[in-house]
């Protein structure tokens, strides 16, 4: 009986919510399929997490601090429920990015802002770009940029 209970407990511990605070790759399967940071050196970072569950939604956190030097605490979040042809959209233009992005770009600096674009579709990846609005064509990031601004327009007017 002792052994049972041991047993029992032992395999509910395995599949316990806080292994994944234990087991980082973990995040990797229970990540939401795509996440946006946009993180300005002196200005409140941003972060834009698409929900692919009904109802399917952006969810927006956005910082105090500035985010170069300090993210600060969560100023503000909200979330806004997307349509199906919204939705369809960003996955179209998610693809793009992802078979599009230069993994050889070294283009960087000091001041300017961070973009990371963390996803779970497909494959895990998880890509960042200095500054893309940075001779964006030349650099190949125009399928990122029009990415960010999709998102940024499709929850701006639920502000």
């Amino acid at each position: 009986m002792r052994i049972l209970i041991i047993l029992i407990f032992l395999l509910t511990g395995c599949a316990s919510k806080s292994s994944l605070n234990d087991h980082p790759l973990i995040d990797i399967w229970a990540a939401n399929p795509i996440k946006l940071q946009v993180v300005p050196t002196f200005r409140s970072p941003i972060i834009y997490e698409v929900i692919d569950y009904e109802p399917k939604r952006i969810i927006v956190t956005i910082y105090e601090g500035q985010g170069g030097y300090d993210w600060g605490n969560i100023k503000k979040q909200y979330s806004v429920n997307l349509t199906d042809s919204e939705y369809q959209k960003i996955l179209s233009l998610h693809t793009e990015v992802l078979e599009n992005f230069p993994l050889t770009d070294k283009v960087g600096g000091k001041d300017g802002s961070m973009w990371v674009l963390e996803t779970g579709r497909h494959q895990y990846s998880k890509l960042s770009s200095w500054s893309p609005r940075y001779k964006t064509s030349e650099r190949g990031l125009s399928a990122l940029v029009k990415f960010k601004d999709l998102l940024a327009s499709l929850v701006e007017n639920d502000a």
